[in-house]
């Protein structure tokens, strides 16, 4: 962890480029969406002239369900956007691609309308290979992976042409008004085993954080400790259809983007949080980083580059029963390419990360559950 400056404040400069001004902004907008949607449909509500269209908005919250129906509704304006080029460059995000994915598609960019940017993706055939890609760590609200996959700021459908691909997130997000609109905008969608279901059989791949809001609890800079062990619904997700594919992705800097209270997993504030997890849903992590006009404290995340490596695809069986020596053979073999991915990383990332980790810093890919 970073030490914390005696002498005040560093605020930043006046002479900040605008495109600089620009990124920070878009990454407010992001990291503050929850915030600022729920407050406009409150504001909305306080006005009377507003009300039909409020009335109107909540039904269609009540009946909706693209979020898991498969759809993969998205709005490619917004997707392919500056605003995703700004998001990466903040940090900045780096994507590799570890070899090419065979496509699910013919097209890179979904089929859309000049005058109607939201579309929903047609439907593959059951022999076109889709792929649940699996990213670790989570972080604090995995921004790295929204970065590079649900936006265009780093090329993802250039670098695996084909494959359009769903960030699933908890299906809680989707019943809050505004911000569900903002998530189903850059193509996210639920977790919920019914979706993920829905979405690999329309033809579409996903993306699952598969340590969840537990291991957000963990994120700590120069830390890499992932929940892993125990996760095994990603694939038997993977062996409920045919021609699927499981690809880990490893996001190198993730955890580094915010400071957290300390929290060690034997201590009564861990317990806590452990607790509330279990109850609402979704964790609170302490965090903090920096401010949007100083360097010391805030809700923005860090300016600390991030390299999100893709792997080798792994071929899974159609096993719909998921009998559970396959599906530990499968585990291990994901587990086994997710430290392939690190062993030929870490020291690129070591080398960047000692600027602001120290130069006697050292790291370790630990699964501690």
């Amino acid at each position: 962890m970073k030490e914390r400056r005696l002498n005040g404040p560093k605020f930043a400069p006046i002479t900040v480029p605008a495109s600089r001004r620009l990124q920070t902004l878009t990454v407010f907008c992001h990291v503050a969406a929850l915030w600022l949607s729920t407050s406009i449909f409150f504001l909305c509500c306080a006005i009377p002239l507003f009300w039909p269209f409020i009335i109107a908005y909540l039904f269609y919250l009540r009946f909706e369900r693209s979020y898991s129906d498969g759809s993969g509704k998205r709005c490619e304006w917004i997707r392919y956007s500056r605003l995703g080029k700004w998001f990466c460059d903040f940090f900045p995000l780096t994507l590799i691609r570890t070899v090419p994915l065979a496509p699910t598609y013919s097209w890179s960019r979904a089929p859309h309308s000049r005058f109607w940017p939201w579309v929903t993706l047609p439907k593959a055939s059951e022999d076109k290979p889709r792929y649940v890609f699996g990213i670790h760590p989570h972080g604090i609200i995995a921004l790295s992976i929204f970065g590079v996959l649900s936006t265009e700021g780093r090329g993802w459908s250039k670098l695996f042409p084909g494959i359009p691909t769903s960030l699933l997130t908890l299906d809680s997000n989707f019943r809050v008004p505004f911000y569900r609109d903002y998530l189903q905008a850059f193509g996210l969608s639920s977790v919920s085993k019914e979706s993920c279901l829905n979405l690999l059989k329309r033809g579409s791949s996903i993306c699952i954080v598969v340590g969840g809001a537990q291991e957000s609890l963990l994120a700590h800079p120069g830390q890499m400790e992932i929940i892993l062990r125990k996760r095994k619904g990603f694939v038997k997700i993977a062996m409920s259809q045919p021609n699927v594919h499981l690809v880990p992705i490893l996001a190198f800097g993730e955890n580094d983007l915010y400071d957290q209270v300390e929290n060690d997993p034997e201590s009564k504030l861990y317990r806590l949080q452990t607790f509330i997890k279990s109850k609402l849903g979704f964790a609170v992590p302490l965090m903090y980083g920096r401010g949007v006009f100083n360097y010391d404290f805030g809700l923005l995340p860090y300016r600390r580059p991030v390299k999100v490596v893709v792997g080798n695809p792994i071929a899974v069986p159609y096993l719909p029963d998921h009998p559970v020596r396959e599906i530990e053979r499968i585990h291990g073999l994901y587990v086994d390419e997710l430290m392939r991915i690190w062993n030929e990383n870490k020291d690129s990332y070591m080398e960047e990360a000692s600027t602001y980790l120290g130069p006697e810093s050292s790291l370790s890919l630990d699964i501690i559950e």
